[in-house]
């Protein structure tokens, strides 16, 4: 494959970084619950949605103040401090 269908290839994998358990259980949770919103699972990768909002992304949680309503309930499925003034 040279690089301009590898660039173009929608038939490339992501890149899957494994993070400490701890850390992996949470994202499974957010993952799980993101990927239960057509809404959202359609536009963004659950796993890298999870990961922006525990990371607090400050662009995509200004997006989901003013768009997402129910990213409001995943506050409440985490354990790590996902801003409380965006959720």
């Amino acid at each position: 494959m040279d690089l301009k269908q590898a660039i173009t290839s929608r038939h490339a994998s992501p890149a899957c970084v494994q993070y400490q358990p701890e850390l992996e259980i949470e994202i499974t949770h957010l993952e799980d619950s993101i990927a239960s919103l057509p809404e959202l699972a359609q536009i963004y990768n659950p796993r890298w949605l999870a990961i922006q909002l525990l990371e607090n992304d400050e662009a995509l949680l200004a997006e989901s103040r003013k768009n997402w309503k129910p990213v409001t309930a995943m506050k409440s499925i985490s354990s790590w401090p996902i801003r409380d003034t965006v959720l």
